[in-house]
């Protein structure tokens, strides 16, 4: 395919030419499935893409890619193939956006590992109904009222080592260190007070242990209990961590820190010269100095257009620090299978991000995605998602953005038996498996890749 394209379409630049030559070697993530109509993956309204494509061929340039969604976005397996695509033949900038899910106590990517003592009050923006919780750039609220809280970030792949790591906090008392000592932390204790009925089995699965663990716990050498007895349960939570001492980076820039060389580790502390009442986190971001491409998730799951409007008050405000570049949008599954949910009212939320994505960022090169095939109860055609998908395609067209039919690509009603057959979507048809996220990971890369070449 790649030979192929490099003879369809001249490049104009013999310095461009020669990179992307080299490139070929490395081109393409994941092997496409027969069952899926390569020649129909298409971006529409491509033309809107041009300045973004402009920005590509700069030489020493860094170009900026923010991709929102939900869950197929926050754990990373679709984004993370077209972001290597990119990077390998565009150049690595670094990792970008980063937020510890962990400390969330929710999924993220898997390349990433959050390491935290801490105890935080985490709210997805879905669940922000009262609007109790600030939520910002990451559609999940981060706190801690744990003065000496810390979060060690820890990049499991070297091509995702940072030299500039920054901030984004709306208390503005976050610090990032690169190294730290402290005391261990010591966990914390539940106690269950025996009630007549009462078992071992029956205590370990309210409290989610092992019936081993109770008996080693608290020093029994049976299974008998005895009324008003207490027992012992080690809790998944510590006691306050103790910092010790801090290592800081060598040398501070706006809300960040920077390194005179690439690092695999780092911590996120409270800054104690800002002490407030609590710490909140909105996200991290990270590069290595290099030019080429910064490849920016932020999903949530569960999420749906409204949630980013309504739930998220700080989203759109913080969007626009990453000063992005093309900015892609993949949303609409969840409102679908929302049995009540009106077009009017789809449509409505749709704009409303769209036009707040511009007003805050002052971003023109935006990528609508459709939402993919998915069934009702493993089997029946969910009509609401052809619904929201047209609803889309007909604001891409009035409105001119770009827009790639993942609904088409996926086989539209029904499309997702033919995944499940080969092993690419869940049991419950909604979701696709790992590969199968990977594999429209690939298709959209390929998309705006030989977009970009036809303009060349």
């Amino acid at each position: 395919m790649k030979n192929k394209l490099n003879t369809i379409y001249k490049i104009k630049s013999i310095s461009f030419l020669v990179m992307l030559l080299f490139s070929f070697s490395t081109f393409g993530q994941v092997e496409i499935p027969s069952f899926i109509p390569l020649s129909e993956n298409t971006i529409q309204n491509d033309s809107i893409l041009l300045p973004f494509f402009d920005k590509l061929k700069e030489k020493d340039s860094i170009i900026r890619i923010v991709h929102i969604g939900d869950s197929h976005i926050q754990a990373n397996f679709f984004t993370d193939v077209t972001r290597n695509n990119f990077q390998d033949i565009f150049g690595n900038a670094g990792r970008g956006f980063l937020f510890p899910y962990k400390a969330a106590k929710t999924n993220g990517p898997q390349d990433i590992t959050y390491t935290t003592y801490s105890d935080f009050f985490a709210l997805r923006n879905i669940k922000n109904r009262s609007k109790k919780a600030t939520i910002g750039l990451s559609g999940i609220a981060l706190e801690t009222t744990e003065k000496e809280f810390f979060i060690k970030v820890s990049f499991d792949d070297e091509k995702d080592f940072a030299n500039e790591i920054q901030w984004i906090s709306h208390t503005n008392n976050i610090a990032v260190q690169k190294e730290i000592k402290y005391q261990k932390p010591v966990p914390k204790w539940k106690y269950h007070t025996v009630k007549s009925g009462n078992t071992l089995s029956g205590i370990g699965r309210k409290y989610k242990v092992s019936v081993r663990n109770i008996k080693k716990w608290n020093g029994l050498k049976s299974n008998m209990i005895r009324p008003k007895q207490k027992l012992k349960i080690k809790s998944k939570s510590y006691q306050p961590a103790k910092i010790l001492g801090t290592t800081p980076f060598a040398q501070s820039i706006e809300n960040g820190v920077k390194s005179n060389s690439l690092i695999q580790e780092f911590y996120v502390t409270g800054n104690s010269s800002k002490a407030k009442d609590n710490f909140a986190l909105n996200g991290l971001l990270t590069s290595n100095g290099n030019p080429g491409v910064i490849y920016h998730n932020i999903g949530v799951n569960g999420a749906r257009f409204e949630d980013y409007n309504n739930r998220s008050s700080l989203f759109f405000e913080q969007l626009k620090l990453l000063k992005p570049d093309l900015i892609i949008i993949s949303l609409g599954t969840n409102e679908a299978f929302e049995t009540t949910y009106k077009s009017e009212r789809f449509e409505e939320n749709l704009l409303a991000f769209l036009n707040n994505t511009k007003e805050f960022t002052n971003c023109q090169n935006i990528l609508l995605t459709t939402p993919p095939s998915a069934l009702i109860k493993r089997r029946k055609t969910n009509p609401k998602i052809a619904e929201f998908r047209n609803i889309i395609l007909e604001n891409a067209k009035k409105q001119q953005y770009a827009y790639w039919d993942l609904y088409h690509m996926t086989g539209k009603e029904r499309g997702i038996l033919t995944w499940s057959k080969q092993g690419l979507a869940a049991k419950d048809k909604i979701h696709y498996s790992a590969k199968g996220y990977e594999i429209q990971g690939e298709l959209l890369f390929r998309a705006i890749y030989n977009t970009f070449l036809k303009y060349e």
